[in-house]
């Protein structure tokens, strides 16, 4: 169970990977990267036990508000790349200062193995793609110079 003491390490951590403050997140603004900095706090209190009114109490809010935070989390984790690589190294960050059972660094280092092998299949895909232009682009060019002649 994550530690009320421990949340403003967790504040501190998910404004530093997401280039916002702490202060400046938990206003009620909503530029993206302070509102995906709070939604990234509300997913790691969740999976750690918390309820929804117990989260929205600590960030004086609705419980409905961290309800949405949490499932447009679980969305751009999906969708975002970005957001997907913030929130994997804000794991990490926390895993070396906290004692949760989210953070198990075999799961972190899973999660970043499964992702290199996805980038490695999709570079291959995109290095035979280029491939096979060139091949196009070289006999084009090759017919446009036998029909210059």
């Amino acid at each position: 169970m994550f530690k009320e003491e421990r949340l403003e390490l967790l504040l501190e951590k998910s404004a530093e990977v997401n280039k916002t403050c702490v202060k400046r997140m938990l206003e009620k603004g909503r530029k993206r990267f302070n509102v995906e900095a709070r939604n990234m706090v509300y997913t790691i209190l969740r999976r750690n036990d918390w309820s929804y009114q117990k989260i929205a109490d600590n960030f004086g809010k609705n419980h409905s508000s961290i309800l949405h935070g949490v499932s447009t989390h679980e969305r751009d984790y999906k969708t975002l790349n970005y957001y997907q690589k913030s929130f994997d190294r804000l794991e990490m960050l926390i895993s070396e200062d906290v004692d949760l059972k989210l953070f198990k660094k075999e799961e972190i280092n899973k999660k970043i193995e499964s992702r290199i092998e996805k980038l490695e299949s999709e570079n291959a895909r995109l290095r035979d793609q280029i491939f096979d232009i060139k091949l196009k682009s070289q006999t084009l060019t090759n017919l446009l110079k036998s029909l210059c002649s």
